[in-house]
């Protein structure tokens, strides 16, 4: 028989915690929200939002500056006005933003905001959706208050970085996998919305962008489903959608430009590791950014196991 009592309790802890890991993300957050001023890459990437609102530079010629060395290409030195250094999806998008608000400092810190709540959302998404899986109890707020531990998190969100783009579209692009992988009727819808989402995250940042497609193989092993036919149907679905999407984008001229000039100026040398940070610098920040979710973690250790020592005390306690 379920406790009526018990239910109301744990509604009220859960309530709590919400609103304590809202408080806390607001507490991190909203400091860097308000303050006027950006990181260097993420003025530039405003700026040239900004510029493409005005008219100055268009969708796949995305101008920044004629007086700095991202304008002049950095591997060939040519005198062009383009800005060749990442794709333009998040400019895109962000240049609606200031044609519907103007060219105010605050508009890329909206933008910044709506795309962080965005990420939030899905997070939780994601979350509920896995736990349906489990008897476990559904907090969604711990998975949000987990990503926000991260201290380049927080630079990335309030600073108009195309990471959080990236990652809106990327957790989309995962969320929508998921639910085609569980609801076989909605397949084909959850599969294309999966592709699109996956296409806008490609247009942000390029090729690092498409780790969603390794997630039916990361589900058959975490849930143990030998369904290998329907999850190479999701992955063709949710790959075509992509594929379709970028035959049609290179058919413009301009598109299949920039590309070019993208992949010679900005990927191959990445790869090729003349462009970058160093592995070394890579392995620090991970340790210096995971410091903090250690700390948290070891947190909810340390008052786990009070709880359990406090409700051993009590119940071994003799009654007077």
């Amino acid at each position: 028989m379920i406790n009526a009592k018990s239910i109301k309790s744990k509604t009220k802890n859960i309530s709590i915690n919400f609103l304590l890991a809202i408080v806390i993300i607001s507490g991190i957050y909203l400091p860097q929200l308000v303050r006027q001023g950006l990181f260097f890459d993420g003025m530039c990437y405003a700026s040239i939002s900004r510029n493409m609102s005005l008219g100055e530079g268009s969708s796949w010629k995305p101008y920044y500056s004629n007086s700095i060395f991202w304008s002049r290409g950095i591997i060939e030195r040519e005198n062009i006005d383009v800005f060749y250094e990442h794709l333009p999806g998040m400019f895109i998008i962000q240049s609606f933003l200031f044609k519907a608000l103007g060219d105010h400092f605050f508009v890329e810190k909206l933008y910044s905001l709506l795309v962080l709540l965005g990420i939030l959302i899905l997070i939780s998404a994601l979350y509920q959706t896995l736990s349906s899986f489990t008897k476990e109890q559904r907090q969604y707020w711990l998975p949000c208050l987990l990503y926000l531990s991260f201290p380049l998190i927080i630079k990335t969100a309030s600073n108009n970085m195309l990471d959080s783009t990236v990652a809106l579209f990327s957790l989309a692009a995962s969320y929508f996998m998921i639910k085609a992988l569980i609801d076989k009727k909605n397949v084909l819808i959850f599969s294309v919305l999966a592709g699109i989402s996956l296409l806008m995250s490609f247009l942000t940042k390029g090729l690092v962008s498409l780790f969603p497609l390794a997630i039916p193989i990361y589900y058959s092993i975490v849930y143990r489903e030998n369904k290998g036919k329907f999850f190479i149907k999701v992955l063709a679905i949710t790959f075509i959608v992509f594929l379709c999407g970028v035959i049609l984008i290179l058919r413009n001229q301009d598109a299949h430009e920039f590309i070019s000039h993208y992949l010679k100026q900005q990927l191959i040398p990445s790869l090729s590791g003349d462009r970058g940070n160093k592995s070394f610098n890579i392995v620090s920040k991970f340790v210096l950014n995971i410091i903090s979710l250690v700390l948290l973690f070891s947190f909810f250790l340390f008052n786990k196991a009070i709880r359990f020592q406090v409700k051993n005390i009590v119940t071994t306690q003799p009654i007077r």
